[in-house]
């Protein structure tokens, strides 16, 4: 966590973190930078970060186990023009 966020300005973290369904589902309309009682309770994050957890591990797997294996040369060959 420290190597990916730990450079990060605290303006640039409350930007991330705003941008994601937990706070969006809590806060709705509010500006970011609008004072708010909103809960963003343990269960909207577990739900959260578990499919996110998820995506990350199907993403890793599509980098280890690429379906197409060649150059990129040939993978433009492939694709509609």
């Amino acid at each position: 966590m420290l190597a990916i966020y730990g450079g990060m300005a605290a303006r640039e973290l409350i930007a991330l973190a705003h941008d994601e369904r937990p706070w969006l589902d809590a806060c709705g309309d509010l500006e970011p930078t609008a004072r708010s009682q909103a809960v963003i309770t343990p269960v909207a994050m577990a739900a959260y970060y578990s499919s996110r957890a998820a995506e990350a591990d199907a993403d890793a797997d599509a980098i280890a186990n690429p379906t197409f294996v060649g150059t990129a040369a040939e993978l433009d060959a492939l694709l509609p023009q």
